[in-house]
């Protein structure tokens, strides 16, 4: 349960997310705190979770990224045909919006 957040312990968590509804992460707190990325399925068909609770250099982090590749080798992504690849020359334009801020309630 990525929910609970376990006290400082030293160990870490990375998962990967995938078919997912829609091309948006979020992350909310108690109150009405808003993180969120939205973002083209298409070129970001994946998202990935790390959290360390003081088993990464002592630290205490949440990371939450959309991501292009699975899983995080490129080589091994790229045998399992889950991997971007752009041809030489070839430039990719896209969007990302992030939020930061109260959420609205309805």
């Amino acid at each position: 349960d990525a929910s609970v957040v376990p006290a400082k312990n030293g160990t870490m968590d990375f998962l990967y997310l995938y078919d997912t509804a829609k091309g948006e992460m979020q992350l909310m707190d108690n109150e009405s705190h808003l993180f969120s990325y939205s973002y083209d399925k298409a070129v970001f068909p994946y998202q990935w979770w790390f959290a360390s609770y003081g088993g990464f250099l002592d630290h205490y982090t949440g990371i939450l990224e959309h991501c292009t590749n699975m899983p995080i080798s490129v080589n091994e992504a790229k045998e399992l045909k889950q991997c971007a690849t752009l041809a030489p020359g070839e430039t990719l334009a896209t969007t990302v919006k992030i939020f930061a801020g109260e959420k609205e309630l309805y």
